[in-house]
């Protein structure tokens, strides 16, 4: 793997895809009321401490780990998530769903609520990506700024795995900020999740790699445009052709 790779792997995977538009706004997933229903926030007087920065919090945090579902898919919700965030200062939140559902199996009656419960086994889950994007969405545009969104319900052994990548980019556009966590050596979960184990250099992440490294945005894009730059870098990459060899995989190479 060369140095522009290793670069990718390192800081692209976590942050390879900035969102190119708008927040958008989509029905809540677990709320019988629509965002337009639910009532609007107070405004806190002048000086005093809003609800994202409650006074007893001393330092300012962002988060770089948030899953937002459990190993059965199931979650509070995404204001619940950002109730938690505004109660311990956390003002930005990297957010993805988990790869994995845990198996209920037909003969256990008690069903397992976390990986290492019992011994059955685990199975990819690329709808998990979904459920992130309704959560978020749901939101207004001011509350989804608190939130990255990364992609990550793909096995990394397997070599559909960028099919699912530019998938969640097709179908949610603007929207995605990055990619990972990219899953692969994890104690026991390794031995129990179904199919083949993903490893860093393996050729089935080489297309994400290159993807990731596309994107990776520098210091030499004001922040203002950030989001611009990245539709036009991820509408160049979709439309290059290059002719005169063979790809082993479906994305051209960086």
């Amino acid at each position: 793997m060369n140095r522009a790779l290793q670069r990718a792997a390192l800081f692209g995977i976590g942050f390879a895809i900035a969102g190119c538009a708008e927040p958008q706004v989509a029905p809540p997933l677990l709320s019988t009321q629509s965002p337009q229903e639910q009532p609007a926030p107070q405004q806190p007087a002048a000086g005093q401490p809003t609800a994202a920065q409650p006074a007893s919090v001393k330092y300012r945090a962002a988060d770089c780990h948030l899953h937002l579902v459990d190993f059965l898919q199931r979650t509070d919700g995404i204001r619940a998530a950002m109730a938690a965030m505004d109660k311990c200062g956390v003002e930005d939140a990297v957010v993805s769903g988990m790869p994995v559902v845990k198996q209920w199996p037909e003969d256990d009656r008690t069903r397992p609520e976390y990986y290492l419960d019992d011994d059955a086994r685990c199975y990819w889950y690329s709808a998990t990506d979904i459920l992130v994007a309704r959560q978020v969405q749901s939101l207004s545009p001011a509350d989804q700024k608190r939130f990255h969104p990364i992609i990550c319900g793909f096995n990394g052994a397997d070599q559909n795995a960028i099919d699912h990548v530019m998938r969640m980019v097709d179908w949610y556009p603007g929207f995605w900020q990055g990619i990972g966590e990219v899953m692969t050596r994890h104690d026991d979960l390794t031995a129990l999740t179904y199919g083949d184990v993903a490893h860093a250099d393996a050729d089935s992440l080489d297309p994400i790699y290159k993807l990731a490294a596309e994107m990776v945005v520098d210091g030499m894009v004001a922040p203002h445009n950030l989001r611009n730059e990245l539709i036009n870098r991820f509408n160049a990459y979709a439309s290059k052709q290059v002719t005169g060899f063979k790809k082993k995989h479906g994305v051209l190479p960086v």
